[in-house]
């Protein structure tokens, strides 16, 4: 499905907003990998254990990314090519991701009633006898587990066999 979205359209729903520079383009995409930025898109900096987003902001400007939302401040980003695309500074890039993610698939997860269930041992069996249960009350019920998501009738092997899955697999899959 094809979708875009102004940038302050995306902005309102972040928390922790420290500043902003630049417009309010068209995003036609979201992207926390810089390899895999497209023209349009938003590009998330979420620095990492190893790896530091902001370090791939050039690469994924080059790429075509017309907005950035990260951590750092202007001044401590040397050598962008400021004025190529729009800055939105924020305390925490990685909280943004998600509520970015949830934003760009229209906040799927508050037209749902959700049930989380956490552990360490037999969370996927629980996960599909709770799914049992309340389809075999006659309610919709779809499920995302550590092996498969199932949306009606449909089984989807993500292929995430994680415990957490990323923030736009999980928006993707509550939009559907």
């Amino acid at each position: 499905m094809e979708r875009t979205m102004q940038l302050n359209d995306l902005v309102d729903a972040l928390p922790s907003v420290l500043g902003r520079l630049g417009g309010d383009p068209e995003i036609d995409g979201v992207a926390v990998d810089s390899r895999k930025v497209e023209p349009g898109d938003l590009f998330v900096a979420v620095p990492g254990v190893d790896v530091d987003g902001h370090d791939f902001i050039a690469e994924a400007v080059s790429n075509g990314a017309i907005a950035v939302v990260g951590e750092r401040a202007p001044q401590d980003l040397p050598g962008l090519p400021w004025g190529a695309f729009a800055y939105v500074r924020v305390l925490d890039a990685r909280e943004a991701w998600g509520w970015t993610c949830a934003a760009w698939q229209g906040f799927p997860s508050r037209k749902l009633v959700l049930i989380g269930i956490t552990g360490t041992d037999g969370k996927t069996t629980t996960v599909s006898l709770t799914h049992s249960i309340l389809t075999a009350a006659g309610l919709e019920a779809g499920m995302i587990s550590t092996v498969s998501a199932r949306i009606g009738d449909k089984e989807i092997d993500t292929g995430l066999h994680t415990t957490t899955p990323d923030a736009p697999d999980v928006q993707s899959l509550l939009a559907q």
